[in-house]
């Protein structure tokens, strides 16, 4: 209160002055805002504001007191800190106050940025599959595995996660349970089954370690990284593997410092190095990226890190502008892709669509993928632990160029059977021709324990729906279907799932929301499709609190 107090105080002095000084302005205003951030970024300050979280936490969530406290005191300090070093940054605030003349901060406009990118764009056809032979390649994404998973436990304790020694007797099945983290067993039949198969790759989107986020640390997650490096290198000791962690792969979950990366991209690199060239493990370090030509092909695997848009990384409140450059890196490589008449396979972890991914990233990569449209024949996403789709359109033409394709989960959290994909490209242009959706039965593998599971093939993708292909324009085609149709939107969801029959109706408003979902590629443009606001109350929250893309001069 005195700080607020003094604040205004000089702040109505400085005003009343008749002669202004504007050196003497800016530098008491930045004093002001150098003891505001101070004050703001003393830890002590914060403790009884967490005391209250706890108890909120506690009364409204039903958790216990260590699960609120171990959650929030992870994120209050890079919450508070983030914001005190935006919007208390003396040479910010005061350059908005307009007591200083510079720095200058000038908003991106994203409108000319956009037009220069576009601008250049060949006139060519699309690309259509060759029809001259396929290979496969393999796709699996948030793993979740439990490594104190034990079977006979409770798996209603309470608790984000359950099914432990310390939650008490209860009916917790050998293979796994719908609502807990995956058995490293399991894992494993999941692996061998995929080794079995004659993939020439595998994409892996991330999310190793379990949901227990409130009792993790940075080296607990980066054990659950090493165990699965291993089991990797077990089975496929000679394939090459594409892997791009998720949220919950940095301590605390979602959040990633781009100014203190290193504490986990180092050691990260290094778990993972046997799938990484030097180049790559170099351009994680720098940009949380990475690039490399598939052996023996043009295919070029580029992998970008959706910890630059998840809306809970709370370190971005300090400078959501581009994190780590990722952007203007990203058209470097595509433009270097189609010079050099590669293709491109991007994957990553966060679906572009997704609304954990904030609006201005999500419309910069949007943008890029209408540009390069041509050079990228996939985008591979996970996340959702749901098997889902969306089609990225053309930003002016809104013709449909492109489709993410995002993997259902391997861990059975929240009631997903475990899953695993594999697809089949054109060798010529790497454009996907089909999929085939492998699912394991989950209540059917416990009962019996002491036989080895097996994953069945739940569907291949033009089987399935009945389709001649997976070019975009098919599948928007087939999206719209879906508005005079429930039996399609109720097929799609049953795929969606992973649980047959798990939704049994889906009335107008439902099937408007799926079909707004698949045919628009960022979440901004599918709430205009749903007639919702294009901003809801939440969505209005993190752009208020990330603000715009904005450049210092």
């Amino acid at each position: 209160m005195r700080l607020l107090v003094l604040i205004c105080l000089l702040f109505g002095v400085l005003g009343s002055l008749e002669t202004k000084n504007k050196l003497v302005e800016c530098e008491v205003c930045r004093e002001v805002f150098r003891e505001a951030q101070k004050w703001a970024l003393d830890p002590n300050i914060w403790e009884y504001p967490i005391d209250i979280a706890v108890e909120i936490c506690k009364k409204f969530e039903g958790y216990t007191i260590p699960v609120c406290l171990g959650a929030i005191k992870e994120n209050v300090l890079i919450v508070t800190g983030s914001i005190a070093r935006h919007y208390l940054d003396p040479e910010w605030a005061c350059s908005m106050l307009e007591f200083c003349d510079s720095p200058k901060y000038v908003k991106e406009n994203f409108t000319e940025w956009q037009d220069n990118i576009l601008q250049s764009k060949p006139s060519a056809p699309a690309p259509t599959p060759s029809g001259q032979g396929t290979y496969k390649f393999g796709h699996i994404s948030d793993l979740h595995i439990d490594i104190y998973y034990q079977e006979g436990t409770n798996n209603n304790c309470g608790l984000p996660v359950c099914c432990r020694s310390w939650n008490g007797p209860g009916n917790s099945g050998y293979w796994g349970d719908l609502q807990c983290d995956l058995p490293v067993r399991t894992l494993e039949v999941t692996l061998d089954q995929m080794s079995q198969i004659d993939l020439d790759f595998l994409i892996v989107t991330g999310d190793i370690p379990a949901h227990d986020v409130w009792n993790q640390s940075l080296s607990y997650n980066l054990n659950y990284q090493q165990v699965v490096a291993d089991l990797f290198e077990k089975y496929f000791p000679t394939t090459p593997i594409y892997y791009m962690f998720g949220n919950h792969g940095p301590f605390p979950v979602n959040n990633l410092d781009p100014r203190n990366s290193s504490v986990f991209i180092d050691p990260f690199t290094q778990i993972w190095s046997n799938w990484l060239d030097a180049q790559a493990i170099e351009t994680l370090k720098s940009t949380w990226t990475y690039s490399m030509v598939h052996p023996g092909t043009n295919l070029k695997m580029v992998a970008i890190n959706t910890q630059a848009c998840n809306n809970d990384n709370f370190f971005l409140l300090e400078n959501a502008t581009d994190p780590m450059g990722q952007i203007q890196w990203l058209a470097k490589e595509l433009a270097a892709a189609e010079q050099s008449g590669q293709v491109v396979y991007l994957f990553s972890h966060i679906p572009i669509e997704s609304g954990d991914c904030l609006d201005d990233w999500a419309a910069h990569v949007n943008a890029l993928v209408d540009r390069y449209s041509n050079t990228i024949a996939g985008q591979f996403y996970g996340h959702t632990h749901k098997d889902q789709w969306s089609i990225t359109r053309g930003v002016k033409s809104l013709t449909p160029l492109s489709v993410q394709w995002a993997a259902p989960s391997v861990t059975t959290y929240q009631g997903m059977n475990p899953s695993f994909r594999v697809y089949e490209a054109d060798t010529v242009t790497k454009l996907v021709t089909d999929i085939h959706q492998y699912r394991l039965n989950l209540t059917a593998a416990n009962e019996n324990p002491s036989v080895t599971p097996t994953f069945e093939l739940a569907y291949s993708f033009l089987d399935y729906y009945g389709l001649p292909d997976l070019q975009p324009q098919t599948l928007l085609d087939f999206a719209n279907t879906w508005m005079a149709n429930e039996t399609r939107s109720l097929q799609y969801l049953d795929a969606y799932y992973g649980v047959p029959g798990a939704q049994t109706s889906c009335d107008q408003n439902c099937r408007l929301v799926l079909v707004c979902d698949r045919i628009w590629g960022t979440n901004a443009l599918q709430s205009i499709c749903t007639g919702t606001p294009e901003y809801g109350l939440i969505n209005g929250l993190y752009i208020a609190l990330f603000g715009p893309w904005v450049y210092k001069q």
